[in-house]
């Protein structure tokens, strides 16, 4: 399993996120920059850490934070049904 986490847990609209390990991987280390959610009304990636900063496009290739007013920070969820209890 990996997660999405903040790179230097730098809460700032264009830091970069990346995969890495999960809080379960690592539960002697606080991996505080790894906790989001999905939000199903405004479908984003939303920072639990980075108050108001959500998973998105950067202007390169790029995920890098932004604000979760910015339309880059829109995903579409689908219901993959090989994914269920991942």
């Amino acid at each position: 399993m990996i997660c999405l986490n903040i790179v230097d847990a730098k809460c700032s609209a264009g830091a970069e996120v990346h995969a890495g390990p999960c809080q379960s991987q690592e539960p002697h280390t606080v991996r505080k920059a790894n906790h989001f959610h999905f939000d199903n009304a405004t479908s984003r990636i939303v920072s639990e850490l980075c108050t108001g900063l959500c998973v998105g496009g950067s202007d390169g290739s790029a995920v890098a934070l932004v604000e979760c007013s910015d339309q880059r920070s829109n995903w579409t969820a689908k219901d993959d049904p090989s994914l269920r209890g991942v």
